[in-house]
């Protein structure tokens, strides 16, 4: 049997343990798997709400100060995510709808675009 003085040195080691896989979360997109640490997160967090918050704006019709939560949150997600990946192809729909919604059509057609190309790339053709 163990003395307190061990179990509480057990205690604090495991806790130790568990506080740094807490730091280190894995997120999986498509084929890859990549270690985000806790700003990270949190970012990507921001990126969501503000997401979000432009979907509210873009259903009550204000579709340019949507457009600018969108911006804010594929700016966002870029830092973090990089180029390709299956949150940045979203963020660059929901511009181009945004953009669609304005008549600005040449843009918003190069918003989906990018979207499609980053899907095909990130999920494959086969992704339903």
């Amino acid at each position: 049997k163990k003395r307190p003085a061990e179990e509480s040195a057990d205690n604090t080691a495991n806790r130790k343990k568990s506080k740094n896989k807490a730091e280190t979360a894995v997120i999986s997109s498509g084929s890859e798997t990549e270690q985000t640490n806790d700003d990270d997160i949190e970012q990507q967090l921001k990126a969501w709400i503000l997401t979000e918050d432009g979907n509210v704006l873009y259903r009550q019709g204000k579709y340019t100060e949507a457009l600018n939560f969108y911006q804010e949150a594929l700016d966002i997600l870029l830092k973090v995510l990089g180029n390709h990946h299956e949150d940045i192809a979203r963020s660059s729909f929901n511009i181009g709808c945004a953009l669609k919604a304005q008549h600005k059509y040449e843009e918003a057609i190069k918003m989906h675009e990018k979207a499609l190309k980053i899907r095909l790339k990130v999920l494959g053709n086969r992704h339903q």
